[in-house]
């Protein structure tokens, strides 16, 4: 047991209640107090507290969100703590240097239901369209060595799996750019669309126009090996819901991406809140899907943690498994549905190894938030996509609970797999936020849909 919960903390996977977000906050009191004591008479643990909860150590909370959002950016401890130490209470996020071969957490985007609904958010502001590929989200850096490494979603090193694709970037740089680190979804061919860093120079702060010209200056795209996303640019002026010339290229934009394989459209704000928000979902970002278009039903990547014994056919396999969703605030999986449809036969034998030994839990987790009592608690492992009729309300499940409704959290009805998501951690799932937008979302459609039928009865006399 010892060596249990050793090999736990090495690998981040305790789940004791540290969190970062707990652990961060504690290290800006650390360097508070640190300097406090260097520069003044020894405290007792009672004279600590009170200075703690004296006005004076206000600046504290300050030093605490600089601390948290230079982790956001950079989570790498081993170069946080010695800028800590360095610069003490004066530190601040942005004067944490990026290095090309430390990846940075990916920027993500909310969910809309259609184009429309996407251009009544940017109601007034530039912003661009682009292809949103059904390949995976590659991290490419370039080092001062001339070197390349490619980092997965999860900030994994990938850059044994795509060696051509080492080959072609240092084929493709111009010979002027010294180190980069670019963001783009690999498939047959590299699709970049943004760029965090270039020769040095700190870009998350700057507007997405700006970025997009460091990009020019990077290479010489080769069709088929390497692009730039397709994209559609919207300016402030004809960014408006009344204007129908955008909203028809909008749509044409989307349904060629459909006919292209692609799995819907990224809309991004061009220069007002524009810049690259490392590690967050943000309203800058909206993707529109053609799962989440009316019509297409709804799709949520969600993780498996537990599961009941199968009776009949299904008898020795595992049927139904109860899928959750991920809330990044309180580091808790809720349960939004039992899934048993969309298996084949292999499927089931597989998972039936899969989840075995040590994956499968003695009991109940605490950090597993459900109203369901499975036979089976699963440890978090894999992430699913899973499509459904619509959502509901649920007394069971506790996905978004608090959110939409105060008691109730939110449930997939009829769901369905469609395959595994292997390129996701089950903290990258859909989160309880994702669950919450896509269930608001659902509802405006409903609305908007009972008003059309309403105006038809009106206008008909019926």
């Amino acid at each position: 047991m010892e060596m249990k919960f050793l090999v736990r903390t090495l690998v981040r996977n305790l789940r004791i209640g540290a969190m970062m977000k707990t652990i961060l906050p504690a290290l800006a009191h650390a360097i508070v107090l640190h300097e406090k004591c260097s520069t003044g008479p020894v405290v007792s643990l009672e004279g600590v507290k009170s200075q703690l909860q004296n006005s004076t150590f206000l600046f504290e909370q300050s030093l605490s969100t600089e601390v948290t959002e230079a982790y956001n950016v950079i989570p790498n401890m081993d170069l946080l703590v010695p800028s800590l130490l360095c610069e003490g209470a004066t530190f601040a996020a942005s004067s944490l240097a990026m290095v090309p071969g430390t990846p940075i957490p990916p920027m993500l985007a909310r969910i809309t239901n259609g184009v429309t609904q996407a251009l009544k958010l940017f109601h007034g502001r530039a912003f661009t369209c682009e292809y949103k590929y059904d390949g995976q989200r590659a991290q490419i850096h370039r080092l001062t060595d001339g070197s390349v490494q490619i980092f997965s979603r999860q900030m994994k090193d990938s850059t044994s799996r795509f060696p051509d694709l080492v080959n072609m970037i240092k084929e493709l740089c111009n010979s002027e750019v010294a180190s980069f680190i670019l963001d783009a979804e690999v498939d047959i061919c590299v699709f970049v669309f943004d760029i965090m860093f270039c020769n040095g120079q700190r870009l998350l702060d700057n507007p997405l126009r700006q970025r997009r010209s460091y990009i020019h200056d990077l290479f010489q795209e080769k069709p088929a090996y390497l692009e730039l996303a397709q994209q559609l640019t919207v300016e402030e002026d004809e960014a408006s819901i009344d204007n129908s010339s955008t909203l028809h290229r909008m749509s044409s934009f989307f349904e060629k991406a459909c006919q292209s394989s692609c799995e819907g459209i990224m809309l991004k704000t061009l220069d007002i809140d524009a810049g690259y928000s490392a590690s967050k979902r943000c309203d800058s970002w909206l993707k529109v899907k053609r799962d989440y278009v009316e019509g297409l039903g709804d799709s949520l990547d969600l993780v498996p943690i537990g599961a009941w014994y199968g009776n009949g056919r299904k008898a020795g396999w595992y049927s139904p498994f109860l899928m959750a969703c991920y809330n990044p605030e309180s580091e808790e999986f809720q349960s939004v549905c039992r899934v048993m449809s969309g298996f084949s036969d292999d499927f089931y034998k597989e998972m039936k190894e899969f989840y075995s030994g040590e994956k499968i839990l003695p009991k109940k987790p605490v950090y597993y938030k459900t109203d369901e009592q499975p036979e089976l608690w699963f440890t978090a492992e894999q992430v699913w996509e899973i499509r459904g009729a619509d959502l509901t309300l649920s007394p069971v499940h506790h996905a978004a609970i608090g959110i939409v409704h105060p008691s109730r959290g939110i449930s997939v009805r009829m769901p369905r797999h469609i395959r595994c998501v292997p390129d996701r951690s089950p903290e990258d799932c859909s989160t309880a936020a994702d669950v919450a937008s896509m269930f608001r979302a659902q509802t405006r459609k409903m609305e908007d849909s009972t008003v059309r039928v309403v105006t038809k009865f009106i206008v008909h006399g019926e």
